[in-house]
Parts: structure tokens; sequence; C-alpha cells
């Protein structure tokens, strides 16, 4: 009909069913270099809290400018609030972060989100030990299912890591003829 694919990568959407969290994070863990959600390389994951939103901005500048717009709500850095910043800490620099919680609550479906971390910190599984926190954080608070919406090829293989499976792919096109 006239349309190809434009973009030099996949677009997709991801999910997991969180019924199934407790047994693949078990057997993802027990395979001991992974050491998922503990302390490594003296790094340790928490919510961030109002203090530490300069240094999460600081983060995302560095990672990837332009998810720093969506890490600039207030509301993220709030105990109260469902939808919160999960930062890899290394004293306290932040060194990582992510956005979970409710994507729709109607339907019992969290989400996890807009992943980042420090350049100078990449390929110690900080990332995908943000995915497995975020995770565990979404399923203790009683949804059912996480999804990822819009994401692209290569961030598939760490979140897969997590459990995340494919969903739905998206053909992003341009019309060739009218």
């Amino acid at each position: 009909r006239g349309y190809i694919h434009s973009w030099d990568c996949n677009c997709f959407d991801m999910r997991f069913p969180l019924c199934e969290f407790d047994s693949y994070k078990e057997n993802f863990v027990s395979r001991e270099e992974n050491n998922i959600g503990k302390e490594q390389e003296k790094i340790t994951y928490r919510f961030a809290e109002q203090d530490d939103k300069e240094a999460v901005l600081a983060c995302a500048d560095n990672a990837y400018p332009e998810f720093t717009v969506y890490y600039q709500d207030n509301a993220l850095y709030q105990k109260e609030n469902q939808t919160r910043v999960l930062a890899a800490f290394l004293g306290s620099q932040v060194v990582g972060i992510l956005i979970a919680g409710a994507q729709d609550q109607e339907n019992s479906i969290g989400s996890i989100g807009c992943v980042a971390v420090h350049t100078t910190w990449r390929g110690r599984r900080i990332a995908v030990n943000l995915v497995l926190e975020g995770t565990r954080y979404l399923k203790e608070t009683g949804f059912k299912e996480a999804y990822l919406s819009y994401t692209y090829s290569g961030l598939d293989r760490m979140y897969g890591y997590a459990g995340y499976k494919i969903c739905v792919y998206f053909m992003m096109a341009v019309k060739t003829r009218k």
C-alpha cells in the first residue's frame, strides 16, 4: 500500500505476567554470576526521595538526556505515590534509574520504563537489576501484569533477561507513494 519501514530497528511492546515473577527470579538469581537484587560493587537499589532528585536528573542527563523530562515530576519522589523512581546508588551518586508504577490500575497492569544507566557504569547489570527490582515492586504492589510500552531493538535483550516477552510489534512506516 505504499508504506516502508522507516526505522533501522524494530519497535514493540513487552509484557510479563507477574504470577511468574517469583519462579523466574528464583531461577535467574540462582546463577551466582548474576547476583541480581543484591549489593554489587557497592551499588544499592532503593526508591529515590526528593533529596535525591538532583542526582537522578544528573544521571538522566548523562545516560539518556531525552528521558530527563520524565524524571522532573516531584510526585515521583513522594513515598505515598504509587509511581516512583527506583535508583541504583553508589554512595550518594545515582548511577542508574527507572520509573515503576501504574499503567492501567483498572486492569491491574503496572509498568516500568525510562531505564537509564550512567555511561561510566554500563555493562554491570545495573539496568537488569533495576528492571527486576522494579518488577518485584509491581508484583508486591498487587499488579497482575507488567507492561513496557514502545521500546525498541536492543532493549528486548535487557528486558528479556528479566523475563519480559515481546507481545506487539509496530511498523514505523513512511508512505513512499500516493
